[in-house]
């Protein structure tokens, strides 16, 4: 079991509420969708994923620290389909700290929107 690191705060959720974090629509370049802020942690809920065309596509979503860039060895979601004007809806619970980023790209028009909490 590892520690977390002495910057992480403590998130209780019984005293917070997930709000919007970040939204941004996104097409083939890697892009940032969130990035946690300096002296602060999040703990992200939930990602909704939007398909604003009518063509299927595929989307790819990374969590990185300041040091990594990008890749597949941390991609929390490689080449996943979505198909034309449909959402797909992310509930997993993804811890951050300081610098930490969600990193998104598709290669359709496709809106990505995170909520989750901050401390």
């Amino acid at each position: 079991m590892s520690a977390l690191p002495s910057d992480f705060n403590s998130i209780n959720r019984s005293d917070r509420s997930a709000r919007k974090l970040a939204s941004r629509e996104t097409e083939t370049t890697n892009s940032t969708l969130y990035e946690c802020p300096q002296g602060r942690s999040a703990s992200i809920e939930s990602i909704w994923i939007a398909n604003t065309t009518a063509i299927s596509g595929d989307f790819h979503l990374y969590h990185v620290t300041p040091r990594e860039t990008a890749g597949d060895d941390n991609a929390l979601m490689h080449h996943i389909a979505i198909d034309g004007r449909s959402m797909l809806l992310i509930e997993a619970r993804i811890y951050m700290t300081s610098g930490d980023k969600l990193i998104f790209n598709s290669d359709r028009a496709t809106c990505a929107t995170v909520y989750g909490v901050e401390a």
